[in-house]
C-alpha cells in the first residue's frame, strides 16, 4: 500500500478504488475496530482550527479523498516552482487556476500523487455490498427526521440479502450516546455509517466505536439523504469531471453557498503552504 499523502497536516491514503476494497475487506477481517474517514476540502480547513478533529482523522486507518479538491490539492502541493520569491508566487498563482481548470476539462491530468475520488456515496455502496458477501450487518446513523428510515428501506429493496441492523436519526449530543449504542449492541451491528456530518460524524466514531459490536465505523456525511432519495445525485458526466458540488448547489443553494467560504479558504491555505515549501 502506497505511503499517506499530507495536505496541510492531514493524512490522505492515496488508494484506487481495487486498494480501498482491498483495505476495507482487511479492516473488516481483522482483529480489532477501524474508522474510516471520507475526507474533503473542508475537512482539511476545519482540521487546521479544531486539533482534536485533526487528530482524529489522522488516526483514522481508512482516510479517503472524497473530493476532487483534495486531487488538485495534492498535485498542486507537488507542483516544481521556480525559487525567485516573485516569480514564484505569480508561478504558484496561475499553476493553481490551471489545475482547477483541468480538473473540470481533463480530470487525469490532476490523478498523480492521489488517484481516485472516492465519494461518500459510492464508498457506501461499496461497503454494502462487502457486507451482504461476508454477511455483517449495517446500522444507519444520523441525518434527518426520517432520512435513516427511508434509506433503510430503500437498500433492503434494493438489496435484499443487505442486513440492517438497525436505524436512529438521533443527534450526537453527548448525552444521546448510551441509549444509540444501546441500540447499536442490540443487534449485534457490524458495521455503522454515521451522517451527522464532520467534525461531528468523526469524532462520535472515535468516541463511541470501542463502546459497540461493530468491526467498522464510516463518517458518510449527506450520503443516507442520497440513498434515501431525498437529494438527488449529479449525472455520471459531473462525477467525473469534478462538477457534482455544482448540482448540489442547485439542489441545496443556502446550504452550499454557506460552505462556499471554506472552499476558497482551502484554495488559499495550500497556495501558501506551496510557497513556503521546496
Amino acid at each position: 500500500m502506497p505511503k499517506p499523502v499530507e495536505i496541510l497536516k492531514v493524512k490522505i491514503d492515496p488508494f484506487t478504488w481495487d486498494e480501498v476494497r482491498e483495505r476495507l475487506l482487511y479492516l473488516l477481517n481483522k482483529k480489532g475496530k477501524s474508522q474510516v474517514a471520507t475526507i474533503n476540502s473542508e475537512f482539511i480547513v476545519q482540521a487546521q482550527e479544531n486539533a482534536d478533529f485533526l487528530e482524529c482523522l489522522n488516526s483514522a486507518q481508512l482516510r479517503t479523498a472524497d473530493g476532487s479538491g483534495l486531487l488538485i490539492g495534492a498535485h498542486f502541493l507537488a507542483a516544481r516552482l521556480t525559487k525567485i520569491p516573485i516569480l514564484r508566487q505569480i508561478q504558484a498563482f496561475f499553476k493553481l487556476i490551471w489545475y482547477i481548470k483541468l480538473s473540470y476539462i481533463y480530470p487525469r491530468i490532476i490523478k498523480k500523487p492521489i488517484p481516485d475520488r472516492i465519494a461518500g456515496v459510492d464508498l457506501s455502496l461499496e461497503i454494502i455490498k462487502l457486507a451482504i458477501n461476508n454477511h455483517l450487518s449495517i446500522f444507519l446513523l444520523g441525518a434527518g427526521v426520517g432520512v435513516a428510515e427511508k434509506a433503510a428501506l430503500i437498500l433492503q429493496t434494493d438489496y435484499l440479502d443487505l442486513k440492517i441492523a438497525g436505524t436512529y436519526g438521533g443527534s450526537p449530543r453527548i448525552e444521546d450516546e448510551e441509549k444509540i449504542v444501546g441500540l447499536i449492541n442490540k443487534h449485534k451491528t457490524d458495521i455503522i455509517l454515521v451522517a451527522y456530518g464532520a467534525p461531528k460524524q468523526d469524532l462520535w466514531i472515535k468516541r463511541n466505536l470501542k463502546k459497540t459490536t461493530a468491526k467498522l465505523a464510516v463518517g458518510v456525511g449527506g450520503t443516507l439523504d442520497i440513498l434515501s432519495g431525498d437529494i438527488q445525485r449529479a449525472p455520471i458526466f459531473m462525477q467525473e469531471h469534478g462538477l457534482e458540488w455544482l448540482f448540489r448547489l442547485f439542489q441545496q443553494p443556502m446550504i452550499r453557498f454557506k460552505r462556499l467560504p471554506r472552499l476558497l479558504k482551502f484554495l488559499r491555505l495550500i497556495y501558501h503552504q506551496r510557497l513556503k515549501t521546496d
